[in-house]
């Protein structure tokens, strides 16, 4: 052990705590980082996504600084230097060929690419246009023209047929409204099995008003409506961050609105526990192939889910 691990251990050893070091939640880490930035003087304005109108917006450093992109910046500037991703993954605990891994590399390659991709459109729609100028579009002008002249066999016939006329067919506002009174009775009943889900698995962890926030939140987001500007967050007892996610993931999941992705910031509004957290890396965090073991695990079919928990 060098010198400085033993300097630190010494500094930091209390004989009545059972961990090494003193223990700091991510939301209390991420808290304690923002303030060193302020005090450092670090402010300069940087362009961030705004995670509920989704428009850019510039924000001081200190103000969006956190543990996940200090681990982005280190990770991004060892690869600038090393150019090796096996050694810089072996170091960041990335997996081969982890396409998380793949983001921190330089994008010189990504345009390289784009700008290969693009040219090839190009050359391709030029091709395809000649084709059709010199072939294909004349000989649709020239039957479209012959259309136009009337020939004597095309001259309208008048009817003598006296059958009885058939029914007049529903009218288009009709046609419309039918369309929407079912699509709107399925949306009901949609909404409905997926509130009886939330009241089984995050009931027991919410307070009562809590829980009748949520579901109106639930709603908003069924219908793709906005959420209320003063909107108080929930928050949630015994459950970790992960259950949280899994149930946005079973939300977008179930009503498939969108990328599952852009369920983040709803979570992040919604739910107090997660206000702290970087949205890259919840984003990230939405599914985990070992979720089972957890409280609210994900699941691709929640109606047999619910099935199977109301026994």
């Amino acid at each position: 052990m060098n010198e400085t691990a033993r300097r630190l251990i010494a500094k930091y050893r209390d004989p009545d705590r059972e961990s090494l070091f003193p223990f700091n939640t991510e939301q209390d880490y991420n808290r304690k980082i923002k303030e060193a930035f302020r005090r450092a003087g670090l402010d300069r304005m940087v362009t961030v996504l705004d995670q509920q109108t989704r428009q850019e917006i510039q924000r001081p450093l200190y103000e969006v600084a956190s543990s996940h992109m200090a681990r982005r910046t280190s990770i991004g500037n060892i690869y600038k230097k090393v150019k090796d991703p096996n050694l810089v993954g072996a170091l960041s605990g990335h997996k081969e060929g982890s396409w998380a891994f793949a983001r921190y590399r330089t994008s010189g390659t990504a345009n390289l690419v784009f700008v290969i991709v693009m040219g090839c459109c190009v050359v391709l729609y030029l091709i395809i246009w000649a084709i059709l100028g010199e072939s294909l579009i004349p000989w649709m002008m020239k039957r479209f023209q012959n259309r136009q002249i009337a020939s004597p066999e095309q001259t309208p016939r008048v009817s003598t047929d006296t059958s009885p006329a058939e029914p007049a067919l529903p009218s288009i506002a009709e046609i419309k409204t039918e369309a929407e009174q079912k699509l709107l009775a399925r949306r009901t009943e949609k909404l409905n099995l997926f509130l009886e889900y939330t009241h089984l698995v995050l009931g027991p962890y919410v307070s009562a008003e809590g829980l009748e926030r949520l579901r109106d939140c639930i709603a908003r987001y069924a219908h793709e409506e906005a959420l209320p500007t003063d909107l108080i967050p929930v928050r949630v007892e015994k459950l970790t961050n992960f259950d949280l996610f899994h149930f946005g993931w079973n939300m977008a999941e179930y009503f498939g609105i969108g990328k599952k992705y852009e369920v983040v910031p709803w979570l992040q509004l919604v739910f107090a526990n997660l206000q702290e957290l970087e949205p890259s890396y919840i984003k990230g965090k939405l599914y985990t192939s070992e979720t089972k073991r957890f409280t609210i695990p994900n699941t691709t079919d929640l109606p047999a889910f619910l099935a199977k928990l109301k026994g």
